[in-house]
């Protein structure tokens, strides 16, 4: 899934919600999509339409997500932060696999480790959403929260 494929089911699943896609080159590592929640609740999505997952077989021969690396470069870490240290919403919303997003909370993205580019992370690190009806719910819940 594209970032583009991603705001497109944002925009048809997500209601009652203004999305506004950035598109600029003004300012390094602006996120990609602005939105605002009809409660008045603003913040900003850094979208990012695949993570690299490992996975890991265990005893039993289960296979489970153990971590995953996305593409990101210091000025979106660096915006996305700045805007956190001003109690602003700003996260990070990947594709895991197919019918699972995750949600990367800013305290998060501030202790990932960081390596030629690519950002590493545990899965338990990572709200896990399923794009379905429950996770549009989980979705509007983290995105609308009240900034501490």
């Amino acid at each position: 899934m594209t970032e583009k494929q991603m705001y497109t089911w944002l925009k048809k699943n997500v209601p009652d919600v203004l999305w506004q896609p950035i598109e600029s080159s003004t300012g390094e590592g602006i996120s990609d999509l602005n939105y605002l929640f009809n409660n008045g609740a603003e913040g900003w999505l850094e979208l990012k339409g695949s993570a690299s997952i490992a996975f890991r077989r265990n005893d039993d021969n289960i296979v489970s997500r153990r971590n995953f690396t996305l593409k990101v470069r210091p000025a979106q870490i660096a915006w996305i932060l700045s805007r956190r240290q001003f109690r602003g919403r700003a996260f990070i919303l990947c594709l895991l696999e197919k019918g699972l997003m995750g949600i990367l909370l800013p305290s998060v993205i501030k202790n990932a480790v960081y390596e030629k580019g690519r950002m590493a992370l545990s899965t338990g690190e990572v709200i896990q959403v399923p794009m379905d009806e429950s996770g549009v719910y989980q979705l509007i819940e983290v995105l609308s929260a009240r900034v501490r």
